[in-house]
């Protein structure tokens, strides 16, 4: 997929933090190391860790889909829901 793809954003999706990334890993790597990925990748790409936009989930995503073994294989699983849930804005309380 190329990085254009990731760029663009649907109107009403509102940035989302690293932790949030994270929790969508954390049912199969569980949540520390899922922050682990997360932060590691997020430092790579050279991204904000309270601030990722939709785009910037999937740019994180995809590189950690690249990872061998489960990190990878949650990571592409991780991907859909990322455009399934994030891509309408947040629950008003």
């Amino acid at each position: 997929m190329k990085r254009d793809e990731f760029s663009r954003e649907e109107p009403g999706t509102a940035p989302r933090s690293e932790r949030d990334l994270a929790l969508l890993l954390s049912q199969s790597i569980g949540l520390e190391k899922a922050q682990e990925c997360v932060a590691e990748a997020v430092r790579g790409l050279g991204l904000s860790p309270l601030a990722l936009t939709r785009g910037e989930a999937l740019r994180v995503l995809e590189y950690l889909a690249e990872q061998p073994g489960i990190v990878g294989v949650t990571a592409r699983f991780a991907k859909s829901r990322v455009h399934l849930k994030w891509s309408l804005p947040p629950p008003r309380a």
